[in-house]
């Protein structure tokens, strides 16, 4: 079972994807809020607690709870994966993975969520029974992120969509359950510093509600990985654009139909492992542009606050 809140719910769903495709386990992610006492399984099971600050209050006190529960010290275990030394959830944590990505003061915690996804997928590959993939691809990851922080065409063809979708309608499609946490990753990055409302949902999805706000005031963003998710999701683009809303691509995978895009962002990638993890980037620059426009403070929204500890 995997806890987190908010940003760190949102890398368990991703850690919950990487541990069923390579592990027989029967694996769950839950959002700390939504994790209720008839949740607490009884048979023998590990948590996996992610937390930025290893400080998080409701999921210290869900650890505590399931602690005191009859014979808990037989059944359950606990790793924690955090960014803060010698902090309460690692204190009460049978395991400590530590990101050691230096001090994460921004309350939106962009360098959280990539750091807190790849440790979930090496800890996946750890606990794979066919542990055979070469971790170089991890290196290919931080490779290719590094080639987007220092592509400036990039951030022109950003700024290029951020006059478009500025004070609009934003809607987030995942193609598939693969990339659903990026979609609601990114809904979240658009509502916490931007202040605008966005929505997101499954590409199938669409049709049972959301598509009543579909207009030529309406963008729409999708996140395609390979050629699976494309043909999963055309008949969805076809519809957006059949109802004049902007259908925006961001994808590692080439073969599309351009004339269905009124904007395309095409990720150059070697890997094909955890690559649905890279389209997350342009949305946190873009929400930054975003944020920076309206003169938003980027690292510490409105009502919102963050425990920073190292």
């Amino acid at each position: 079972i995997l806890l987190g809140s908010g940003t760190s719910y949102h890398a368990c769903l991703l850690g919950e994807i990487y541990l069923k495709k390579m592990t027989k386990y029967e694996v769950s992610s839950f959002n700390t809020s939504d994790f209720l006492d008839y949740d607490i399984p009884n048979i023998k099971t590990l948590f996996i607690v992610v937390s930025q600050s290893g400080e998080t209050k409701d999921l210290l006190d869900i650890i505590k709870k399931i602690k005191n529960k009859k014979f808990s010290e037989n059944l359950y275990k606990f790793i924690s994966i955090t960014n803060s030394y010698n902090s309460l959830i690692p204190r009460n944590s049978d395991f400590n993975l530590y990101l050691k990505i230096s001090k994460e003061v921004s309350v939106a915690s962009t360098k959280t969520f990539v750091c807190s996804s790849i440790m979930l997928f090496i800890l996946s590959l750890k606990l794979s029974s066919n542990y055979v993939v070469n971790l170089d691809c991890i290196y290919e990851i931080s490779d290719n992120f590094n080639k987007m922080i220092n592509d400036s065409n990039l951030q022109l063809k950003l700024n290029n969509i951020l006059e478009k979708i500025y004070k609009k309608n934003i809607i987030f499609l995942s193609s598939n359950k693969n990339n659903n946490p990026i979609a609601l990753e990114s809904n979240l990055k658009f509502r916490e510093i931007c202040y605008t409302f966005s929505l997101s949902s499954s590409a199938k999805n669409l049709k049972h509600g959301p598509l009543a706000l579909v207009d030529k005031n309406c963008y729409i963003f999708h996140f395609i990985n390979n050629e699976f998710d494309y043909k999963y999701s055309q008949s969805v683009m076809n519809e957006i654009k059949s109802r004049d809303g902007n259908n925006i691509l961001i994808t590692t995978y080439k073969n599309y139909n351009p004339k269905l895009f009124c904007d395309i962002i095409e990720l150059d990638t070697n890997s094909q492992i955890i690559n649905n993890l890279l389209l997350i980037y342009p949305i946190q620059l873009l929400t930054y542009l975003y944020g920076k426009k309206s003169g938003n403070s980027i690292d510490t929204p409105k009502n919102l606050a963050k425990t920073v500890t190292v």
